[in-house]
């Protein structure tokens, strides 16, 4: 590929780039970790265990089983709340 091959190609990537981050896609080649943090992306919800971080602190949680394959384990957790 010559010189100005390349130039286009190199654009055209970075317009396809652009166009994917204001759909919200993430940029291509990478594993969908983000992509520049602008005002435009959509805020992520919170599991369970952030939204309880955040209404008590110093949380301690038990591991009460573990089952399944190595590969795809399954946790069974418990915690206590005092108010």
């Amino acid at each position: 590929m010559d010189t100005k091959n390349s130039h286009v190609a190199a654009r055209k990537r970075r317009k396809l780039q652009q166009a994917q981050l204001k759909v919200g896609e993430p940029p291509s080649g990478t594993g969908g970790g983000g992509g520049g943090g602008g005002a435009d992306q959509v805020p992520q919800t919170k599991n369970t265990v952030a939204v309880l971080n955040e209404l008590k602190r110093n949380l301690v949680y038990n591991l009460e089983s573990q089952s399944g394959p190595v590969h795809a384990p399954l946790f069974t957790m418990s915690v206590v709340v005092s108010i």
